[in-house]
Formats: C-alpha cells, sequence, structure tokens
C-alpha cells in the first residue's frame, strides 16, 4: 500500500516527460490524444488516493525510500506521508484538474500552444501533490519549485504580447525572493534537528522555533500572494483562464497555507509569528477587496477575492483554527474552480441580460458604501486603483536601491576589467 503514494505523484510527471519525449522527437499527436493521454495520468492517481483513502481512519500512510545520498551527518531520502491533513487536498486536487483538462480541451482548442499548455498541467499536477504529500521540507521543496515554474510558463503562455510576459517576470522575481525562506528554513533544520522533517522539533528553543516559523511564512507569503507580496497576481490573470482557475483559484494560491498548516507545531511555539500572520492576513484581506471593488475586468476580480479569502484562511491559521481553515481551504478551491471557469459565460449572460433590461441594470454591492463619506470613498478608491501602492512601496525602497548597488558594482567590474587584463599580461 505505501508504494502507491511514489505512484500519485509520478504518474504526472511520468506523462509530461511522455509527451515531452514525443514532442522532441517530432512525433505529432493529436488534441484528443494529448487530453487521453493527461486524463490517464490523473485517473491512474485519483485511483491510488482512493485506494489509500481509508488509511484516514488509521492514521494515514507513510513511504520512506533509502538514503539516494549522504555527505557527512547529511543524508536524502525520499519521505511522503498521506496524512489526514493532506488526504483531501491531494484528491480534491486530482478531482479538480481532471475537471480543468476537460475544460481545457475545448477553451485551447487548435491553439498553437495546445501542447504546451498540458506539458505545464500534468508538471504543476506532480508538483502540487508532492506539496501535500511530502513528508519532508526538502521533498516539499522539489514540488514547490515544480508549481512555481509551470505558473510562470504558463503566465507567459501567449509569449507573443508584452504583457503576459512582464506579468511571468514578475511572479518569477516574487517567487525567487520569497522562496529563499523555504531553502533557508531547510538548512537550520537539518542543523538544528538533524532531516528536515516538521514533526521531529522538540530540540528546537523557542528561539530556533521563531526563526524557521517566519522563514516558512516568508516562503508562504509570495506563494499565496500575501502582503507585501500581493501585486503579482492581478498580472498573472494574463495567462488562459483554465491555467487561472487551477493556480489562481484552487490550488497553489492555497500552497501557502497548507505549509503553514503542516508546520503547526512550530507555530504553536512561536505565538509571536502567529500574531504575525493574522495582521498579515488581515491587511491583505482589506487591501485585497477594496482593490477588487475597483478592478474593470471579471478574471482579476476573481482573483482578488481569492486572495480575500486566502488572507481570512491565514488568519484563521494564526488564531489556531486549523480544522476550519482546511475546509474553508477545500470549499473554497471549489467554489473559486468554478467560477473562474465560468466567466466568459457569466460575462456572455451579463452582456444578454443588460440588452434584454434595455441597459438598465441596477447596481450592486454599494450597501457598505452608504456608511462611508464620499470624501473617504474617493480616498479609499484611489487606494484601491494602485493596490495599497504595495508595488510603487516595493519598487520605489526595495528594487531601486538594490539595482542601484548592482549597477555600481557592474560599474567597478567594468572598470578593473582592463586592469585586470593588463596584470595578466605583464605576468
Amino acid at each position: 500500500m505505501t508504494y502507491l503514494l511514489p505512484i500519485v505523484i509520478a504518474t504526472p510527471f511520468v506523462v509530461f516527460c511522455l509527451l515531452g519525449t514525443l514532442w522532441l522527437s517530432g512525433v505529432a499527436l493529436s488534441e484528443k490524444a494529448i487530453v487521453a493521454i493527461t486524463h490517464a495520468g490523473l485517473f491512474v492517481s485519483t485511483i491510488c488516493l482512493l485506494r489509500l483513502l481509508p488509511s484516514f481512519f488509521t492514521g494515514g500512510t507513510r513511504f520512506h525510500s533509502a538514503d539516494w545520498f549522504r555527505v557527512g551527518e547529511y543524508h536524502f531520502s525520499i519521505e511522503l506521508e498521506l496524512s489526514k491533513l493532506a488526504t483531501f487536498p491531494s484528491l480534491l486536487a486530482v478531482l479538480l484538474l481532471g475537471l480543468i483538462t476537460h475544460f481545457s480541451s475545448r477553451y485551447i482548442h487548435r491553439d498553437r500552444g495546445f501542447l504546451r499548455f498540458f506539458l505545464m498541467l500534468n508538471l504543476f499536477a506532480s508538483g502540487i501533490l508532492t506539496v501535500f504529500i511530502g513528508g519532508a521540507l526538502d521533498v516539499m521543496l522539489v514540488g514547490w519549485e515544480l508549481v512555481g515554474i509551470s505558473s510562470v510558463f504558463l503566465i507567459a503562455f501567449f509569449q507573443e504580447r508584452e504583457q503576459p510576459v512582464a506579468g511571468a517576470l514578475r511572479a518569477f522575481i516574487t517567487y525567487r525572493t520569497c522562496d529563499i525562506g523555504l531553502l533557508v528554513a531547510i538548512v537550520l533544520l537539518h542543523r538544528f534537528t538533524g532531516n528536515a522533517s516538521l514533526d521531529d522539533i522538540s530540540n528546537l528553543t523557542s528561539q530556533q522555533a521563531t526563526l524557521v516559523a517566519c522563514l516558512l511564512v516568508l516562503a508562504s507569503l509570495g506563494k499565496s500572494a500575501q502582503f507585501p507580496f500581493s501585486g503579482w497576481l492581478p498580472r498573472a490573470m494574463e495567462g488562459p483562464t483554465p491555467s487561472s482557475a487551477a493556480f489562481y483559484g484552487a490550488l497553489s494560491i492555497h500552497a501557502g497555507a497548507f505549509l503553514l498548516l503542516k508546520a503547526r507545531h512550530l507555530l504553536e511555539m512561536s505565538p509571536a509569528t502567529c500574531w504575525a500572520i493574522v495582521i498579515i492576513g488581515a491587511v491583505t484581506t482589506l487591501q485585497a477587496t477594496l482593490s477588487s471593488r475597483a478592478v474593470a475586468d471579471a478574471k482579476s476580480a476573481l482573483a482578488l477575492g481569492a486572495q480575500a479569502q486566502v488572507g481570512l484562511i491565514f488568519i484563521e491559521i494564526g488564531l489556531g483554527w486549523d480544522k476550519l481553515a482546511l475546509w474553508h481551504l477545500c470549499a473554497h478551491s471549489v467554489l473559486r474552480t468554478l467560477e473562474f471557469l465560468r466567466a466568459p459565460s457569466t460575462l456572455h449572460a451579463y452582456h444578454s441580460m443588460h440588452a434584454a433590461a434595455g441597459g438598465h441594470i441596477p447596481a450592486t454591492g454599494q450597501f457598505y458604501d452608504r456608511f462611508i463619506p464620499e470624501s473617504l470613498r474617493l480616498k479609499l478608491y484611489r487606494v484601491a486603483l494602485d493596490h495599497g501602492w504595495v508595488d510603487t512601496v516595493l519598487v520605489r525602497f526595495i528594487l531601486g536601491p538594490l539595482v542601484a548597488v548592482v549597477n555600481i558594482i557592474l560599474m567597478a567590474e567594468q572598470r578593473m576589467a582592463p586592469i585586470q587584463e593588463k596584470g595578466l599580461q605583464d605576468d
């Protein structure tokens, strides 16, 4: 039974390798064949998860491979665990990805990037399942990076246009910056405890637990688009609607919250970190709610709505309401996937209703506006238009000085290059 766990993760990756190999070999598969192979891989993963579902009532299933390599005291082995926390998110992931695959077969029909889309979708499936089922942080890191790289490529899916590429670069920079937290946390855990498991932290002091917890929070903020790293999410809507549903409605945006749920024992040892999570979630919820009322396109409004809900999930995690946060995560994934996939039909229905009503549809969502003075509403509207000036602050006070330092170093290297070449010639 334990060997079903690596099959769950490996099957979508095998499909990714198969489609990629056939493409590199010049074999032209039909769209129906690509979709059928993808469905087959997800079906195998679903059957394996259903077969393992009874273990939910007996404490879960664990898989531990032999050491792949050992350097001094460090050793790396594949540790997988289908715990009570991971069972329903994993099963929900394969079911939603199967639905999105079926939807995409028509949405991406005859697009020249059809095969490329399904390559990244299978890579993402393997990555997100690794995040959910990984038994240690160094295994989860593999899936974490697969989710990030597939996300970036799908944001830039329409690569002939400038805005999708710019949005993908913004997401890539945010991921790279925040993933440093996960990498450093893994190194510190190996140094403090000898492994990267979040279950064996009894030897950590409160200061060590706080440091590792803060690093994991940093990693989760980038992946879940929480304040102050929330500016990339509206730009990610340049990708296809099915990938937006999978990444920013259902699965990828919840990866950071899942990481914090998995690190519950660390958070219990660091109350200050828990309160920081609550504050960050509250600020993100307020910012996303304001911004969603000022955007002009449906997908950005849905993305900001998802961001606000994940902010609420962060608040629940910080307050210790783990079961509520898990059920909120699963329910929100289903609801937001439905909203993203129905967005084109919803817009069509709205325009039809608008025409049938003679262009006179009463405005909605103005209940709270009645209690806010008009002068304050205008100020909040200016804040919402620029998403709380988060990007402006990051560019002006963080990225700007960093780029200036890099340019100074580059100029110094260019000036030193002739001197170094002359010294080599003299030698």
